[in-house]
């Protein structure tokens, strides 16, 4: 039973992680008007499993940038960048 504990526990996690990613992203894209980002942020907390890829990947796509880590499909090379405005976002 425990396994089933820390396995829920380690989906839960990483559902919320995506939501909060997806939400900051959503929050710092410029080219979405008002209806738009609540819309978006409705289909993430709304639809966890599906809503917060299903944008990511949207904005991904569009505005890079604005996703504070990014995941690589193949490789995983962690970068520590500064910019003019953040001193600490880590890029995978």
């Amino acid at each position: 039973m425990e396994i089933t504990h820390w396995v829920l526990s380690a989906i839960v996690l990483i559902l919320l992680y995506m939501n909060l990613l997806a939400s900051v992203a959503i929050w710092k894209e410029d080219d979405l008007n008002r209806f738009q980002k609540g819309a978006q942020l409705g289909l993430v907390w709304l639809l966890p499993i599906f809503g917060a890829p299903t944008v990511l990947y949207f904005i991904f796509h569009q505005s890079p940038e604005v996703i504070p880590v990014k995941v690589s499909h193949l490789a995983a090379q962690i970068t520590c960048y500064e910019s003019e405005n953040d001193h600490s976002w880590f890029r995978i």
